[in-house]
């Protein structure tokens, strides 16, 4: 008799949490878009700082924003941050991919006429490799509609991905009021 059952996961973080790229197969649904109101993707400038408890602190800034590189630790980079639904952990979740070879994959599958919106179709990004030797490999996965228990928890799912670049959470009510990243 197994400690542990069959089936066991580790529990995920209330209200669906960020995922994180683990070695191996990371397969999503991406559920939103940049076009929707408010977004629920995301696209800008990612760079780090360090607050005065010498905390490393992400610092996002939309598209179209000036972004003083002088600021950081590192150069700046191109990010999105969508809503996804995370297969391994069944659940919703914020996927921030910084990558440009998956940034690469997912604009090239959107602008193509076969695949079109990524809503329509898992993506499987596979990760291998470690450090410098990290390498992803970004696969669409055959088209096939949302279940109805994807659908569900996205429509309950309150994600707000514009806090990000208030350096706000987005799991969190909206208060209006911006707060300081670093």
């Amino acid at each position: 008799m197994a400690f542990l059952p069959d089936n066991y996961k580790p529990l995920a973080a209330a209200g669906g949490g960020y995922m994180k790229l683990t070695p191996g197969e990371n397969r999503i649904r991406i559920l939103g878009s940049m076009n929707d109101d408010p977004p629920t993707a995301i696209r800008g400038t990612l760079g780090w700082g360090t607050d005065s408890e010498g905390n490393r602190k992400p610092d996002r800034t939309p598209v179209g924003e000036k972004v003083d590189a002088s600021l950081y630790e590192e150069k700046p980079k191109e990010f999105f941050a969508m809503i996804v639904w995370n297969y391994a952990a069944e659940q919703i979740s914020i996927l921030e991919v910084t990558q440009a070879s998956i940034i690469g994959e997912i604009v090239s599958l959107a602008n193509d006429e076969d695949w079109g919106d990524p809503k329509d179709y898992d993506i499987s990004i596979v990760k291998t490799g470690e450090g410098m030797e990290t390498r992803y490999n970004t696969v669409p996965k055959p088209k096939k509609a949302q279940t109805g228990e994807i659908k569900k928890a996205f429509a309950d799912a309150e994600i707000n991905l514009m806090a990000l670049f208030s350096g706000g959470d987005p799991f969190a009510p909206a208060t209006g009021e911006k707060e300081v990243p670093f």
